[in-house]
């Protein structure tokens, strides 16, 4: 790879072409950091300080003709369809509760540079969109007018207030890191930003009640991503006591005294409501978990909430990103956004029968009495068939996890022998059926699905009757759409989980449809799309933001699946995709959100 330094001294440097461009003399890596902060009176403040150490560049070709592509690692880039596709920093920030937030940059190092004088003679190459997972691939979009214009006037900083998760208030920071003038082919970088948030009306005793009243342990593993000051920090109850709230249709009563008495044993507070008490519309069922969360009898503020019974018996709400339903709106209980404050499950059944083998599965589970505990050491992991996208979506997806966790050092066997990489239609489908059968702790899909089942290679709510994991129950994670359809008699979330004996002990699926990109970076965390991803290698782990994946096979101490279900929206929401709130609708967990999944055990 040629490297070219182009010191913030020199107005250029000459190249044929630049593949990577220093913006920075030193070693320091690329990162965004706190570098001061300020609580001591009513106007606080927090200093942040983004540095770039250097832009990398390749060509690419398009239907539109060549382009150069810019990318800064661990960085995105805006969004606009068709218009020139910009570096940009994204950072989730913590904010003191209950004050007003302004953003200003301090000082920044801005330098112009003339792209063919250093080697790059193709336009900035044109943001494009998300597909969805059931449309064909679209056209390329480019937008002329845009690729007229001069440099932009607008600031390049963003704030956006993303609301409150229990007991931490985020903003996103979005710092836009070149400004660029087509019409002129030149550029400007900006490296070494020092953004300074400002704090009105800033009262820390009002802080620290809210911080401590709402700790939670199960949201703290949540924000290892979030920038947070050392101040903010310190207010959090490490052992605060965990609750968790149920609510179901009467007729399950006598059926959930025995998991009640399983979670109070691994010591949960738990508070059980039944709809001919509180209601049955969502609207009521809300009404009793908003009390419950607001002024609880016993103090103790919920971290998570079951709900048991299918749509007809626990009504879910009808989302407004889509012709859709979703449980979301049962976690909204603090602010007015869309980022949940409980972490929510669902226990879906109809009748007795339905529910039975959940509860069965789930305490066989969290008690470790399956037969064989070693198949926790394995897993399933397929990236279906799709001819435009699984080599440039779905098999970086997985590698990621491939590369990084499901290692043998991490402790899992056989990890080739139970990944199925497709390069066409329908191809091994015995042989992802046999895994299954084995039994597997993780079994992840990422491709297409329709409401009963996997599309490509096909597995279906037919298929389950022959199963054969006695014993043995892994956590599905479907990046796909509509197996989580829970309006439809049995969408196969919902068969693998009630299945007995057998099928999944969890099942994390959408109830409608989902995207390509989004869903990778619901696995892998943010990260700007590259050549390397469209040839189907896995993102570096330092050129991304926090996902499912990182979540998860970190083995941390209050890990849950509600958690990872979160940390892969919240993920999306650091992209500032403009699917945001629709993920928060379409993804829901179908088991105990409580539930803290066993890995393999490093060396095992």
């Amino acid at each position: 790879m040629k490297k070219y330094l182009i010191l913030l001294l020199v107005p250029f440097i000459s190249a044929l072409f630049a593949d990577e461009i220093f913006l920075s003399r030193t070693t320091e890596e690329t990162n965004t950091k706190i570098v001061s902060e300020d609580m001591s009176s009513e106007i606080g403040s927090t200093t942040i300080r983004f540095h770039i150490k250097s832009v990398f560049t390749e060509e690419v070709e398009t239907a539109k003709g060549k382009f150069t592509r810019l990318y800064v690692p661990g960085c995105f880039n805006t969004n606009q369809e068709g218009t020139p596709k910009l570096p940009v920093a994204s950072r989730l920030v913590e904010v003191p509760y209950g004050c007003e937030v302004t953003a200003k940059i301090e000082s920044s190092v801005e330098r112009e540079f003339d792209l063919a004088a250093i080697g790059i003679h193709s336009p900035i190459s044109p943001y494009q969109p998300s597909v969805c997972k059931q449309d064909e691939e679209s056209e390329y979009k480019f937008n002329p007018v845009a690729y007229a214009t001069k440099y932009s006037k607008t600031s390049p900083l963003r704030v956006k207030e993303v609301g409150i998760m229990h007991n931490y208030r985020i903003i996103l920071l979005q710092m836009q890191l070149a400004n660029y003038s087509p019409a002129d082919n030149k550029i400007k970088f900006y490296n070494n930003i020092v953004v300074k948030l400002t704090y009105n009306k800033l009262d820390m005793n009002k802080v620290s009640a809210f911080k401590q009243k709402y700790s939670s342990r199960s949201f703290d593993v949540l924000t290892t991503r979030v920038l947070t000051s050392k101040k903010m920090a310190r207010f959090s109850r490490d052992r605060a006591p965990l609750k968790y709230v149920i609510v179901s249709d009467p007729m399950f009563k006598n059926s959930l005294q025995r998991f009640i008495s399983h979670k109070e044993k691994m010591g949960y507070t738990v508070v059980t409501a039944y709809t001919d008490k509180v209601g049955k519309t969502p609207e009521q069922i809300k009404s009793f978990i908003q009390k419950e969360y607001d002024n609880p009898s016993d103090g103790i503020i919920p971290s998570f909430l079951l709900l048991v019974g299918d749509n007809e018996q626990i009504p879910a709400w009808k989302a407004t990103q889509g012709a859709f339903i979703t449980d979301l709106y049962y976690s909204l209980l603090k602010g007015e956004d869309f980022i949940p404050d409980v972490l929510a499950g669902r226990f879906s059944a109809k009748t007795i029968n339905d529910l039975e083998p959940q509860i069965d599965k789930t305490i066989v589970y969290e008690n470790a009495q399956t037969l064989d505990n070693e198949y926790l050491n394995r897993i399933l992991m397929v990236a279906g068939w799709d001819p435009h996208f699984t080599q440039k979506r779905g098999v970086p997806h997985l590698r990621y996890a491939l590369k990084y966790y499901l290692t043998a050092k991490g402790g899992y066997k056989n990890v080739k022998d139970s990944t199925f990489l497709s390069t066409g239609s329908q191809q091994n489908v015995a042989a992802i059926k046999n895994a299954f059968d084995r039994g597997v702790g993780v079994f992840n899909y990422t491709a297409h699905g329709v409401e009963d089942g996997f599309v490509d290679p096909e597995m279906k709510n037919s298929d389950i009757k022959n199963l054969a994991n006695f014993s043995m129950y892994p956590v599905v994670i479907a990046n796909c759409c509509l197996t989580g359809a829970f309006d439809t008699d049995a969408c196969f979330a919902e068969a693998m989980v009630r299945a007995k004996d057998k099928g999944a002990v969890a099942f994390v699926g959408a109830s409608s449809f989902t995207f390509w990109d989004e869903d990778l970076w619901w696995g892998v965390g943010y990260t700007s799309i590259t050549s390397n991803i469209e040839k189907g290698l896995p993102p570096l782990r330092s050129d991304t933001g926090t996902g499912a994946y990182d979540y998860s096979f970190q083995k941390l101490k209050e890990f849950t699946n509600s958690g990872m279900m979160l940390t892969g929206n919240m993920a999306v929401q650091e992209a500032n995709s403009f699917l945001t709130k629709y993920y928060f609708e379409v993804y829901h967990l179908f088991g105990d959100p409580g539930i803290s999944t066993f890995w393999a055990k490093a060396g095992k």
